[in-house]
C-alpha cells in the first residue's frame, strides 16, 4: 500500500472544533483551538505535567513540609518541590533524580532568614553542595545529571 501523507490523518473535535490532529505532512500531533495536553500522575486526578498556548505546568508538591537540619527534600513525581523551614536548616539532601535531565524547582516558602543550606556533595547530591543556599522567599531550578549522579543549579 502506497504511502500518501495527509494533514488531517487523524482529527477529533466536537464537531464544530478540532481539539486533536496528527499531521503526517509535518510529522506532527497537533492541539489546535486551544486545547491543553495534560499528563496524570494517577487515574485523572493528579495532573502532572499541562501543555496549554506557549506554558508549561509542571507538577507542584501538595505540602510544603518543615524542614531541620539534615532532611530530605523529595523530587520524585514533582517539578516543583515546595519546602517551608522554621528557621535556617543545614545539612539538607535534595532526593536523587529518577532520569536523566529530570529539572526540579525548589521554592523556600518561608521568610527570607530561613535559608536551606545542602550538605556536601557525596551527600546531598547537589553539585556545589555547602555553596548552594537559598534564601527564603526565593527558589532554585535544578537539572539531574545521572552520569555524575548529581543535581546542578541552573540559575
Amino acid at each position: 500500500m502506497a504511502q500518501i501523507p495527509n494533514a488531517r490523518a487523524l482529527t477529533e473535535g466536537d464537531g464544530q472544533n478540532d481539539y486533536l490532529n496528527l499531521n503526517t505532512v509535518t510529522k506532527r500531533l497537533e492541539l489546535p483551538n486551544g486545547a491543553t495536553l495534560t499528563q496524570y500522575a494517577d487515574n485523572y486526578v493528579t495532573p502532572g505535567l499541562q501543555l496549554t498556548g506557549s506554558s508549561v505546568a509542571l507538577q507542584q508538591s501538595a505540602t510544603a513540609p518543615v524542614l531541620v537540619n539534615g532532611n530530605t527534600i523529595n523530587t520524585a513525581g514533582v517539578g516543583v518541590a515546595r519546602v517551608a523551614p522554621g528557621g535556617a536548616v543545614t545539612g539538607i539532601i535534595l532526593q536523587p533524580g529518577t532520569y536523566n535531565g529530570q529539572l526540579v524547582t525548589v521554592v523556600n516558602e518561608s521568610i527570607a532568614g530561613n535559608t536551606v543550606t545542602f550538605a556536601a556533595a557525596g551527600t546531598s547530591n547537589v553539585a556545589d553542595g555547602v555553596s548552594d543556599v537559598i534564601a527564603g522567599l526565593a527558589a532554585r531550578l535544578f537539572v539531574w545529571d545521572a552520569a555524575t549522579s548529581l543535581w546542578y543549579r541552573c540559575n
